[in-house]
Order: C-alpha cells, then sequence, then structure tokens
C-alpha cells in the first residue's frame, strides 16, 4: 500500500491521529507499505489530550495478545506538530504496546525518532533505520526489500524513491 499525498488531522477538544498510511487502527502484521507525503498533526484539547502523527501509522491500538510487526515499508514524508503537546515519528506516532519493526526505513530530515511514543515491549532491530535523503533514493540502502518480485526503484519514477512493482506513483 502507498501514499503520495499530505495529510493534515484537527481536533478541537480531543487526540488527534495522522499517518501517511494509517491515521488510529490496529492489525497484526502491515508489510510493504510506503508513504512520500507530509503529515501533520493539530491537537487544540485541553490538558492530556496530544496529537500522534507518524510516516506509516498515527496511532496503533497494540496490546500483548495483539502483537504487531511492521516490516519492509518505509515513509520520506514530512511529520510535523502543529499544536498542543505531540509524539512525533518516522514510522509511527504513538502505541500502546510497541510494535516488532524490522526491515524498516525514515528519512533523517522528516523525523529523528522511528516511534513517537510507546507505552511497553516490542523492539527495533538493527534493520530499522534512519537514512539521508540521497540514501533513501539508492536501491543499495534497503537491504532486505525484495527489488526481484515486490519493489523497484527508478530515478524518473516516485521522485527517486522505492515503489511497488506494478503501481506508478
Amino acid at each position: 500500500m502507498l501514499h503520495t499525498g499530505n495529510i493534515s488531522a484537527v481536533s478541537e477538544t480531543r487526540h488527534a491521529y495522522a499517518g501517511g498510511i494509517v491515521g488510529e487502527g490496529s492489525t497484526d502484521t502491515a508489510s510493504n507499505l510506503y508513504n512520500t507525503g507530509n503529515i501533520s498533526v493539530k491537537s487544540l484539547g485541553s490538558s492530556g489530550y496530544r496529537g500522534c502523527a507518524g510516516g506509516i501509522f498515527g496511532e496503533h491500538s497494540s496490546g500483548p495478545l495483539n502483537p504487531y510487526n511492521l516490516v519492509n515499508s518505509y515513509n520520506v514524508g514530512e511529520v510535523s506538530n502543529l499544536g498542543n503537546e505531540s509524539y512525533l515519528g518516522g514510522l509511527i506516532g504513538q502505541v500502546s504496546h510497541a510494535p516488532d519493526l524490522s526491515i524498516c526505513y525514515f528519512s533523517d530530515s522528516v523525523a529523528s525518532v522511528a516511534i513517537g511514543w510507546a507505552r511497553m515491549g516490542g523492539s527495533l532491530n538493527d534493520s530499522v533505520q534512519a537514512l539521508s535523503d540521497s540514501q533513501m533514493r539508492q536501491q543499495a540502502s534497503y537491504v532486505g526489500f525484495d527489488f526481484t518480485n515486490t519493489w523497484a526503484i527508478s530515478l524518473t519514477v516516485n521522485n527517486g524513491y522505492p515503489y511497488l512493482q506494478g503501481t506508478q506513483p
């Protein structure tokens, strides 16, 4: 799944969630996702309410009985806060129980961390990396991505970032 446009979420009274693929949700395993659009969140609610924005998920409702894995995915879209307190992540804004992330990448110019906030658990292994924009445009940077059957990369398509075979953004 891919997303290439810009997304903004605003809440006057509660939390606000914005993600490149999903604003708020849960799933067992998500793979082969990417976002190139900018994500912004703005929560104007009273104290304790916040904005959660991530390149793939804004907020993910996972739990110890509902483990979550994110694999073979990337984000190059800017993640920003326009309001009160927020959790911002290059891949996920906020999770209840941290997911297991592997073979995921995000641009170091759009976010400083992969997950903005996680209550407990989960793992980020060495295959989750923040890369420079020029590295994000090089096939060799995406160790673990299947460029034979799933992904493609071309300087003239998708601004030079990888895309899913069979789709031309």
